[in-house]
């Protein structure tokens, strides 16, 4: 079954045919060019900024290790400590599911669908959706380079 394109005909226009389009046009592509390199100069200040927390972290952690403390202070300047940090990762997720599915403790997991599969679940099944979801869409509009 073939699918049929359901993308509407574009309307070509000039500069000089439709100047309120190419002024629309022209200013968004401006203002993103704009704020890519915004974007890029802010990622590396940013960057530049948390390495230099780093090793000034990793300093304070060598001193305090140094004189046997979990935490230094200067008044006025500031009080360095020591505190635990927990990270955790699935590295089994056929573990932890047949876990999941025997206890029911859900709470293991965060409440959120993955688009994708929710969205290959519909085209898979006719349109219908799985029990409990609801789908929303939206119209935008979107401004490419041409």
């Amino acid at each position: 079954m073939t699918k049929k394109s359901t993308k509407p005909e574009t309307h070509e226009a000039t500069e000089a045919s439709n100047p309120a389009l190419a002024r629309l046009l022209g200013a968004h592509r401006k203002i993103k060019e704009r704020k890519s390199v915004v974007k890029r100069e802010y990622d590396e200040t940013y960057a530049s900024l948390n390495n230099k927390l780093d090793m000034i972290e990793t300093a304070l952690h060598r001193m305090m290790n140094k004189v046997g403390s979990e935490n230094l202070k200067i008044g006025g300047l500031g009080l360095a400590y020591l505190t635990p940090k927990v990270f955790v990762a699935a590295k089994d997720w056929d573990a932890i599911w047949a876990y999941l599915q025997e206890s029911g403790n859900l709470d293991l997991l965060q409440r959120r669908l993955a688009k994708n599969a929710v969205l290959e679940f519909i085209e898979a099944n006719d349109g219908d959706l799985p029990p409990g979801v609801t789908v929303t869409k939206e119209r935008a509009v979107v401004v490419r380079a041409d």
